[in-house]
C-alpha cells in the first residue's frame, strides 16, 4: 500500500508492506518524494517516520463488533479482488 504525509513542510512517500517473517510485521518504508537539503537531515527524517510509523501500524488494533485484528490479521488484496476462487 502506497501513501503520503507531509511532515514539516515536505512530502513523504510510505509504502507499507508486511514483514518477510513469520510474524507478518508491518514494514514502512519511507522517502522523501522531493528533493531538498540538506541530504542528513532528509535522511534522519526518512528513517525516523518509517520507525514511528512502523510501530503505529504494528500497535494498531481494529475492534470489530467483539473481534479485535491487527496488521498481522489483515490481507491485502487488488482492487475487486475478494480472494474468492469459486
Amino acid at each position: 500500500v502506497i501513501f503520503y504525509l507531509m511532515y514539516d513542510g515536505h512530502k513523504y512517500r510510505c509504502d507499507l508492506r508486511r514483514g518477510p517473517d513469520e510474524n507478518a510485521r508491518a514494514i514502512i518504508d519511507v522517502s522523501p518524494s522531493e528533493e531538498f537539503s540538506p541530504a542528513d537531515i532528509r535522511d534522519e527524517t526518512s528513517r525516523m517516520l518509517a520507525d514511528t510509523l512502523s510501530k503505529f501500524f504494528n500497535d494498531l488494533v481494529f475492534e470489530l463488533d467483539g473481534t479485535f485484528l491487527s496488521f498481522r490479521d489483515m490481507m491485502v488484496t487488488e482492487k475487486g479482488s475478494g480472494g474468492d476462487t469459486a
